[in-house]
């Protein structure tokens, strides 16, 4: 116990991993099993808080998943910005060749709401942020500057799918792109985390809209020649807009508001 207390923040990132990582061996055995457990970081950052710094800990966790009461300009920067950077990159893809979607691809847009909710709930926000955002990210913002601590949790962030990578015949995440992708996204939650008094709420709010904003039109091109292409725009162009906010807000720390102030 006596170790968590002094190093909670590499603590959390041997727990996150050890929870997430140990069925990824018995795909060996069984292709179609999952090769990794998505509860993973919230469970960690739960665990650590609770050994580390006792209910306060916890309570600042639970505060801040949330913490809704923010600018209403940050819901909207949740909610559009990544339905905007999926669909530029889908239209510059279509400017190099790959096909325009369909009018009976688009008109099917109502079906990403549930998946919106499946998302949330099962696909990652939920379980992930707490742990990246809520338990981690404050930590590693106290020695370095917030560009400094974004990429490095964006490569770790990265580096915790990869069972789910490696072990996906499908080539949905292709490696490489999908490693610069979400190191950039990371300077965007981070962005986002500190402009809205450190909301894991937001935070949970901007993962779901990528992912379902990915999936609608990500689904389109699978299998494809253009799908590699597609990611490359898709990584270039969110790291493009990584870089216009670290230098409109400053990369220190990402955002031109006061310290924040937590009391729940």
């Amino acid at each position: 116990m006596g170790i968590i207390r002094r190093h909670p923040l590499a603590a959390y990132f041997v727990l996150a991993f050890g929870l997430a990582w140990w069925p990824w061996p018995f795909t060996l055995l069984n292709p179609e099993s999952t090769a990794i457990l998505p509860w993973s970081p919230i469970v960690a950052a739960f665990v650590v808080a609770a050994i580390a710094t006792g209910r306060p800990g916890v309570n600042d966790l639970v505060a801040s998943m949330v913490r809704w009461r923010v600018r209403p300009a940050w819901y909207l920067v949740a909610l559009i910005m990544p339905i905007a950077l999926v669909a530029i990159s889908v239209y510059g893809a279509v400017l190099l060749g790959a096909p325009s979607p369909t009018g009976s691809q688009l008109s099917e847009w109502y079906l990403s709401i549930p998946v919106f909710f499946t998302t949330l709930i099962v696909g990652g926000p939920l379980t992930e942020e707490p742990g990246w955002r809520g338990f981690a990210l404050p930590r590693m913002l106290e020695g370095q500057s917030a560009l400094t601590a974004s990429l490095v949790l964006g490569v770790i962030w990265a580096a915790w799918h990869l069972p789910v990578i490696l072990t996906d015949e499908t080539g949905q995440r292709p490696l490489v792109q999908y490693f610069i992708l979400l190191t950039a996204q990371s300077v965007l939650f981070t962005w986002l985390f500190n402009n809205t008094r450190r909301s894991v709420f937001l935070a949970i709010l901007l993962h779901t809209m990528f992912n379902t904003a990915g999936a609608f039109f990500f689904q389109m091109y699978i299998g494809t020649d253009h799908y590699q292409q597609l990611w490359w725009i898709y990584a270039g162009l969110v790291s493009l807009a990584a870089a216009v906010v670290a230098a409109v807000a400053g990369p220190r720390r990402l955002t031109r508001e006061p310290e924040p102030t937590l009391t729940g």
